[in-house]
């Protein structure tokens, strides 16, 4: 089973809003996403840390440093394409259950609550 819960800070409910997006606020907790699995579960706090929970052991990661993600990812994808220079970082099945998280957290956005995937 995974769940997946998303939550955005605003001033009308500094908790939970269902709205997708990100605030800037200084004065508002962090935007926050949380990935709960049978084997673990991951928070991220975005712009502050990411806490991944599993074997029994809590790891903390700061935020990374600011570049250009999408960047990133196309030059990855046409080094494996053009010249086969690199391999794919994911399998199919690892982007497909990428994708289906995304969509969850968007989703638990929208509905202002838990969304729960199938296995």
């Amino acid at each position: 089973m995974t769940a997946v819960s998303a939550n955005q800070a605003s001033p009308e409910s500094p908790a939970t809003c269902a709205r997708p997006g990100f605030s800037q606020a200084e004065d508002l907790p962090p935007d926050r996403v949380e990935v709960v699995g049978d084997l673990g579960s991951v928070e991220l706090f975005v712009g502050h840390t990411l806490h991944v929970y599993a074997e029994g052991r809590l790891m903390t990661y700061p935020a990374a440093e600011a570049d250009d993600p999408l960047r990133n990812e196309q030059d990855h994808f046409l080094a494996c394409v053009r010249d086969r220079s690199r391999t794919p970082a994911l399998n199919l099945e690892q982007a497909l259950a990428g994708l289906r998280l995304a969509d969850a957290a968007i989703e638990s956005l929208r509905l202002g609550r838990e969304v729960i995937l199938p296995p």
